[in-house]
């Protein structure tokens, strides 16, 4: 006969993970995502991004999207074209899912990340986003392009 009282059950950890730390259900689900949709449709899309709808201008997660739908068919480098940041958003975003349920399913208590990286981290991501502008505005015409689509711009300037 099997000790109920020793069994540790994997549905409640999964459960309290959950609650804990909604991103889990986050990341499977946009990695199946990257998975299902094709590269080559990527490109003609919708734009997706708030930001750039709003401004025209690329934020400093533009790309990211069609970066990791490239990245789960193998295609690595038209990913950093998109976005020179998406291979270490989605590998860190895996490395991050796998050491929580891993630590959930063992019971341990992850740790958050420490706040000097927090803080690394965003000040470079600040720093391309800010470069990246910047070029996208020293191109030929921006800025009446986005002057004649952005609605943010049109607003402005009535």
């Amino acid at each position: 006969m099997i000790d109920s009282t020793n069994e540790n059950p994997l549905w409640p950890r999964i459960t309290s993970a959950l609650r804990q730390q909604p991103g889990l259900w986050l990341v499977p689900l946009v990695l199946g995502l990257s998975l299902g949709l094709s590269p080559g449709e990527m490109d003609s899309g919708p734009v997706l991004c708030p930001f750039r709808i709003a401004t025209g201008m690329p934020c400093a997660g533009c790309g990211v999207t069609r970066a990791f739908v490239a990245i789960s068919h193998g295609h690595f480098l038209h990913a950093v074209q998109y976005n020179l940041f998406s291979p270490f958003w989605f590998f860190g975003s895996i490395a991050w899912w796998l050491r929580t349920v891993h630590g959930r399913w063992v019971g341990k208590a992850v740790p958050d990340l420490p706040r000097w990286l927090l803080g690394l981290m965003f000040a470079v991501l600040s720093g391309y986003w800010l470069v990246r502008d910047a070029w996208f505005l020293w191109q030929p015409d921006v800025l009446p392009r986005i002057a004649d689509q952005s609605p943010l711009w049109h607003w402005l300037l009535r």
